[in-house]
């Protein structure tokens, strides 16, 4: 028998009984956790816009009228769900509004342990899936395209001010949030503006590496971009404090929007200052604001963010990025990601409490 052949058996094999192997695994990777009793409502929705092709996927998080046993939603072998009375009958009267804009390349779900936890205290969570920038729908050209995700937020918004929703929002208590490219979001929702020089100028700086990598490995032409749309004011008058995690884009961020903008702000990082990437590190956007509040965090990184996942998606992933050279976004540092996402949510709970 050849070299040849018995590596090729050998490959064949090894297939085989990897195949195997992921199936019992893909099969157990994930607990499945008892169902606690909750008062969390969450309902799920097209929502219908103008700027929009098609329509964009509303996920909604609500108090819900009683406690009951929780369903568990978005549950899979490589990440975790979160648990909530699935289209429950909303708790009677007008709750303050979160609208919440998720990561690039991220989606609605994987903020769940944020939302949850807010609807708990009497907050309404709503926010999209933003086509182009989700999960397996995840496009550097339009990604590059700031101007579509506030003008997707200010639709939600305009979902809760008819009544579309069937969940009764307090328009007068509205405040918005996000992570990472939806930490952008959110501040241009209470008047952020982005300069595309200095957004060049960023990339230049920090050519191949971060966002700017992602952007120009796809070809993206930073020349290109629509300078009226990329530098416009997205600000909605309805939003009256803000929230952003991690928010990206901050050297593209004009000092004199930021410094005009008053509404009370937190803004959360995710490990200490001086260790955060250029591309989301906040603390000297939160300098130049009038009534801006920054909290950094110990022992963690980006994508703290997200929820956990299962030691299967930590292997996949990981080796996945192993021959992509992408992150393994299910890696922690130093600490579990519940142990951050707790810590973080002390100052979002009180300072929800406090402004909205």
């Amino acid at each position: 028998m050849t070299i040849k052949r018995r590596i090729t058996q050998f490959l064949s094999f090894s297939a085989c009984s990897a195949a195997a192997l992921f199936g019992g695994a893909w099969a157990l990777s994930t607990q499945t956790p008892d169902l606690l009793q909750t008062r969390v409502g969450f309902t799920q929705m097209p929502l219908e816009t103008e700027h929009r092709e098609r329509a964009l996927d509303l996920h909604i998080w609500y108090p819900a009228s009683a406690s009951a046993e929780a369903d568990l939603i978005t549950q899979n072998a490589l990440m975790y769900g979160f648990q909530a009375q699935r289209d429950a009958e909303p708790q009677t009267g007008a709750h303050p509004l979160i609208v919440f804009s998720h990561g690039s390349g991220g989606r609605m779900s994987q903020i769940a342990w944020m939302a949850s936890a807010l609807a708990q205290e009497g907050y309404i969570v709503a926010g999209v899936n933003h086509h182009g920038t989700t999960s397996r729908d995840s496009d550097p050209h339009q990604t590059v395209q700031t101007w579509m995700r506030p003008q997707d937020i200010s639709a939600v918004l305009d979902a809760f001010e008819t009544g579309a929703t069937g969940i009764t929002a307090d328009m007068e208590r509205v405040a918005s949030s996000g992570f990472s490219f939806g930490g952008y979001t959110a501040l241009a929702m209470a008047g952020a503006q982005l300069s595309k020089a200095q957004f060049i100028d960023y990339c230049d700086a920090f050519s191949g590496i971060l966002d700017c990598g992602w952007y120009q490995n796809a070809g993206v032409d930073f020349t290109s971009i629509d300078a009226t749309k990329y530098e416009a004011d997205f600000s909605d008058a309805r939003i009256s404090a803000t929230i952003a995690i991690d928010p990206a884009l901050p050297r593209a961020m004009t000092k004199s929007s930021l410094s005009a903008m008053e509404l009370p702000t937190l803004i959360v990082n995710f490990g200490r200052a001086d260790e955060i990437p250029a591309g989301v590190r906040a603390d000297g956007i939160a300098a130049t604001m009038q009534n801006a509040r920054y909290v950094d965090t110990a022992n963690a990184w980006h994508f703290s963010g997200i929820n956990a996942c299962s030691w299967l998606g930590w292997g996949i992933i990981g080796a996945s990025g192993f021959f992509t050279g992408e992150d393994n976004i299910c890696a922690d540092a130093g600490r579990s990601r519940g142990d951050v996402q707790r810590e973080v949510l002390e100052p979002i709970l009180a300072f929800a409490k406090e402004h909205i």
